[in-house]
């Protein structure tokens, strides 16, 4: 018999200094306990979309005719928009076409995706004839 060690565990260790792929070098590695990004992204931080729709929901008083109403700030932009845009203001005008055409291919999307989904439900073929 041989006078070697026997070793219950056959991967190398990371100090024996295997490099290469997946095995980068031990100086370069995390230490434990270390995030991979320490100046990243807060917790809490929001993105534009989840602080532009909460604007956008808060209430405002407008005057109209004389009347005060109350209305969310949204509501109130897309008011003036279509105001401005019937007295004649070009950038209004662009701007009311580019939110409905916007929706209709929001919509358009939604309701062939809506679609596609029942269909395969039911078994149909993509076009709906074959039921």
């Amino acid at each position: 018999m041989s006078d070697q060690p026997i070793s219950t565990n056959k991967e190398p260790k990371a100090t024996e200094g295997k490099v290469g792929y997946k095995h980068p070098p031990v100086t370069s590695q995390f230490r434990k306990g270390q995030s991979g990004n320490p100046r990243g992204r807060r917790k809490g931080q929001r993105n534009l979309a989840p602080v532009l729709r909460e604007v956008l929901r808060q209430t405002v008083k407008v005057k109209r005719g004389g009347k005060t109403e109350r209305m969310s700030k949204g509501e109130a932009l897309i008011q003036m928009l279509l105001s401005k845009a019937h007295s004649g203001d070009a950038r209004a005008i662009e701007a009311v076409l580019v939110l409905t055409e916007k929706n209709r291919a929001d919509r358009y999307t939604r309701t062939e995706i809506g679609r596609t989904r029942e269909l395969s439900i039911y078994g149909c073929s993509r076009n709906g004839t074959v039921c």
